[in-house]
């Protein structure tokens, strides 16, 4: 999941997982960046000039998809040797679902319940939604690419997005992620039911 900076002319285009030095003076001077920052936080540190100027886009994910890679993420720091079956697997899904203690990333794309971002960019089709806002500016080619570092829950699974789902917990993901169904046009039920 670690990156390097991917650099252009422009300037930095992405990094992913990359420590902080402790000792960056950056660290003490000016506005800290974090990933998932919310956009409340962002606004704030660049000042309402530089906020309005600035075109601000988010990657959203197929939140069934997600939501099924969340829950193996934060299982495999408590479940060390995986479930004895699949419906023991999807009862604690279930659970998780049934919980809502998992984030909508909702403040980091909204303020004050109102959505900031001017445009949104699908997991699924990263490169390419990348490659479309290249050549709407002008500079195809020349912000580099973006490794796809992760594919899908697939990788923590052998199972279909769709088999961990039932009519309840779709019914609290659509819910809870309402914003992400439209702004990303997924579809109401997971893909593979």
């Amino acid at each position: 999941e670690r990156t390097s900076a991917i650099t252009s002319k422009y300037g930095i285009v992405g990094s992913r997982l990359k420590r902080q030095n402790r000792y960056d003076v950056r660290r003490f001077f000016g506005p800290r960046w974090a990933h998932h920052m919310p956009a409340k936080k962002v606004a704030s540190a660049l000042g309402t000039e530089t906020w309005n100027a600035y075109r601000k886009i988010s990657i959203i994910r197929d939140p069934f998809d997600r939501m099924v890679s969340f829950f193996h993420y934060g299982m495999q720091r408590t479940i060390q040797n995986g479930y004895d079956d699949f419906q023991q697997e999807r009862d604690a899904f279930k659970a998780f679902i049934l919980g809502e203690r998992w984030r909508t990333d909702k403040p980091i794309t909204h303020i004050d319940d109102k959505p900031v971002c001017d445009l949104f960019f699908r997991f699924e089709s990263l490169a390419q939604d990348l490659k479309a806002f290249e050549e709407s500016l002008g500079v195809e080619g020349e912000m580099g690419s973006i490794p796809h570092t992760k594919p899908s829950s697939a990788r923590f699974k052998k199972r279909p997005t769709g088999s961990y789902f039932d009519p309840e917990t779709i019914s609290i993901v659509r819910r809870r992620m309402d914003w992400v169904f439209e702004a990303g046009g997924y579809p109401e039920t997971p893909n593979d039911v």
